[in-house]
């Protein structure tokens, strides 16, 4: 980022002391963010385009608000999350041994019909793209070591199925990384300590979460340690598209935390 804006700003031939002239702006200006491939390949042409477009329409637009994020592993709990106003809804199931197989398949499935029930939520399902798809889900969260780990054609189905995709990202580079997808929004987390799941990424805190917020193109969710009212507004405030609630949806009621959010 440095370079490429000492390059850009740099003195014309003949001009000044040098090709580059260097400067501190460089780590607020978005347009110096770089788009980062995953793994060994380069950004095809098509990508570039298409990202490009993607960030001239969203410069143009205000960055949407998405209203406050439930995540359970629950699909019997999806109804009454959605009645309770939350615009967005993650079925994330990674350790319920009951729920493999069949009945992995079922709870997707059940979790899609109970979804179309609510035209007003967006259901996310996490991890398990292939079934999600089978079932006619329109919106796939995935961590970027799962994309990662996909073939390049089954890449390719899922950007051809246009279902909505969200990306997680905990790092300059992984938001790098994510921007290459130009994605319905990328997660910055943890914000806050989170004990949901192991994490080897230090807290990110609000100054990185409003610096990703200026750079990411694209809206950006608030993710870990969310579990304070006080957490919820402060993420919105930094600029959040959204804000994620794991376990707080056990400490407290749809009302405090919707209050939360509207406090900003």
């Amino acid at each position: 980022m440095a370079t490429w804006s000492a390059l850009r700003d740099g003195h014309a031939a003949g001009a000044g002391a040098g090709p580059v002239r260097a400067g501190p702006d460089f780590i607020a200006d978005p347009s110096a963010m770089p788009v980062l491939s995953f793994g060994a390949e380069p950004l095809n042409a098509g990508t570039v385009q298409r990202w490009r477009h993607v960030l001239d329409a969203t410069a143009k637009a205000q960055s949407p608000v998405l209203g406050l994020y439930a995540i359970t592993d629950d699909p019997q709990r999806l109804p009454a999350l959605a009645e309770a106003g939350y615009r967005q809804l993650q079925l994330r199931i990674k350790s319920r041994p009951e729920l493999s197989g069949a009945a992995l398949r079922h709870a997707i499935t059940s979790a899609v019909e109970t979804a179309a029930g609510h035209p007003s939520a967006t259901l996310w399902i996490n991890d398990h793209w292939q079934l999600a798809l089978q079932a006619g889900a329109r919106a796939l969260h995935l961590g970027q070591e799962d994309w990662s780990a996909l073939a390049a054609d089954q890449r390719q189905q899922i950007l051809a199925s246009g279902v909505q995709l969200g990306l997680s990202s905990h790092s300059l580079w992984e938001l790098a990384r994510a921007r290459s997808l130009a994605p319905h929004y990328i997660a910055c987390g943890p914000v806050w300590a989170t004990v949901t799941k192991d994490m080897p990424w230090l807290p990110q805190g609000l100054d990185n979460l409003a610096w990703w917020v200026r750079m990411a193109g694209r809206p950006v969710v608030a993710i870990g340690g969310i579990t304070e009212a006080e957490r919820v507004t402060a993420a919105r405030s930094a600029g959040a598209a959204s804000a994620c609630l794991v376990r707080a949806l056990d400490q407290g009621e749809a009302k405090q935390w919707h209050a939360a959010w509207d406090a900003c």
